[in-house]
């Protein structure tokens, strides 16, 4: 990805470069920019640059990154050079749809979304994670499952004196009509802590194995899909359940479970990790820059959006502050899905479930798509559902004329669809992870995405000019092989912020 997409002195060049076929008043960026009304209030610390779903085995992170404008410490104000500053009105969500169904029949989608969503209207969030920050810039995040679909995620056991109190992570758990099983043994004591918490002890004896089993008085059950293994159980005395007694009545821990907060599951030993601050950029671009993004992620076991259900998610990021009307600020899914208009004002401020539909009415409005004019160019620049062979920018022969080959046609042909989707990540977790099938945070976005747009293969080639350098006079690097920081292999899995 290149640093010029941000460079607001070049949106104007790149207007004048094409001849007038972009409307002037766009911000042409990737998700680094991309955001129209954002930009229009100054609000930087409101915008995403980056979301990324990274599955790292057992364990899925949700990223979101922020702020394509900090530069480096020394850039920022005293008080944040070593810790960023994050908003106090914006509030930054991940979200996961598990529930949508996801097809791969069209090899033109595959190749450019990764699969097709079947029916977009039906988007909606089954988990949501929040990320907000109070006048002491702490973070809080908030896990949302409105998913009532039961479903058991994973069990972890903690030794409460002469027994075991086991956490269960999963979800559609419902107060007193969650009923749990330990090989069809009724547990001695079970307690549901909130919809996706529940915790209780386990009736078998030491060194024993048992499969759990939890259900519901409406006849939903669920099991494990291995034993689970209670080590030092020895029996249920009073003092035991005194000891448990004491846990679960800790209104400071059971409250903020209910509540959703992420970091009180880890305060008991659920497998959940939590992350703000300043992190390096990211985004593998030409030339890199050494730029830094505030950052925000959430970790927590796959499981608990895979187990028994699709293994296919739908993911976005949001962030949202009162000085925009609409139920969004901003949408990040997948790249370059908001990079140009209509789709900045479609998209950022309506809900992934609306986007289609409204584009689909600015397409059935718009002029007569044989009409090679440049006010339908000015007015509507969606791609055609049509694969083009872009200007390979590794051939230095086509590298020195690139700047003289006039701008691709991005009107369709009579008769021809445009290729309209959603602004969010489709994500197949048995799959291995690289663009188009979620994303790496070392794929080159640009080169992977501009076969099928050529409004990006256009801004692509702005990228060098007659004398084989790039805009900011350093020698083309078209497709680097790696972030410019090393990237962390452990969460939060970016790269320490640039000096």
């Amino acid at each position: 990805m290149n640093d010029f997409f941000k460079k607001p002195v070049l949106i104007t060049a790149l207007c004048a470069a094409f001849g007038g076929q972009m409307v002037s008043n766009a911000a042409f960026a990737t998700d680094h920019g991309d955001t129209a009304l954002v930009n229009g209030t100054a609000r930087n610390d409101a915008r995403l640059s980056d979301y990324f779903a990274l599955n790292s085995g057992k364990m899925l992170a949700f990223i979101l990154n922020t702020n394509p404008t900090i530069g480096t410490p020394a850039q920022l104000p005293a008080q944040s050079q070593t810790n960023y500053i994050f908003p106090t009105d914006v509030k930054f969500t991940a979200n996961v749809d598990n529930h949508s169904k996801v097809n791969f029949n069209d090899a033109l989608r595959n190749a450019a979304l990764g699969g097709t969503i079947e029916d977009t209207s039906k988007i909606q969030e089954n988990f949501t994670f929040t990320f907000t920050f109070d006048s002491n810039n702490k973070l809080t995040t908030i896990m949302s499952s409105p998913d009532t679909a039961l479903g058991i995620s994973g069990f972890y056991p903690t030794e409460v004196n002469q027994g075991d109190l086991v956490y269960v992570l999963g979800s559609g758990f419902n107060g007193a009509e969650t009923k749990v099983r330990v090989n069809g043994r009724l547990a001695v004591l079970s307690r549901v802590l909130s919809d996706n918490v529940l915790v209780f002890i386990a009736p078998i004896f030491g060194g024993k194995t048992g499969v759990v089993t939890i259900s519901t008085d409406e006849g939903a059950s669920v099991s494990s899909t291995s034993e689970l293994v209670i080590n030092k159980f020895q029996g249920i005395t009073p003092e035991t359940l005194k000891n448990v007694t004491t846990i679960l009545t800790n209104t400071a821990v059971t409250d903020a479970i209910k509540a959703g907060n992420v970091m009180a599951l880890a305060d008991i030993g659920l497998p959940v990790h939590s992350f703000s601050g300043l992190r390096d950029d990211p985004f593998i671009r030409t030339v890199q820059q050494g730029k830094n993004i505030a950052a925000m992620a959430v970790e927590l076991p796959q499981s608990l959006f895979t187990h028994g259900r699709q293994k296919v998610l739908i993911t976005w990021g949001t962030s949202a502050f009162n000085s925009i009307t609409g139920p969004s600020s901003d949408v990040a899914g997948r790249s370059f899905g908001s990079m140009f208009t209509p789709e900045q004002f479609i998209i950022n401020t309506l809900h992934p479930s609306q986007q289609v539909a409204a584009l689909e009415a600015k397409e059935a409005a718009a002029p007569a798509i044989g009409a090679a004019t440049q006010a339908v160019r000015a007015t509507f620049l969606m791609p055609c559902q049509t694969a083009f062979q872009p200007f390979s920018t590794t051939n230095p022969a086509q590298q020195l004329t690139l700047l003289s080959t006039p701008p691709l046609n991005i009107d369709c042909a009579p008769g021809e669809r445009m290729l309209k989707a959603p602004d969010v990540m489709i994500f197949d977790t048995t799959k291995p992870q690289h663009f188009p099938d979620g994303r790496a945070m070392d794929n080159d976005q640009i080169d992977l995405i501009a076969p099928y747009d050529p409004r990006v293969e256009n801004l692509r080639r702005m990228e060098i000019n007659a004398t084989g350098v790039d805009i900011h006079g350093a020698p083309v690097v078209a497709s680097p092989a790696a972030n410019d920081v090393p990237l962390s292999p452990t969460f939060p899995y970016l790269g320490l912020p640039q000096p």
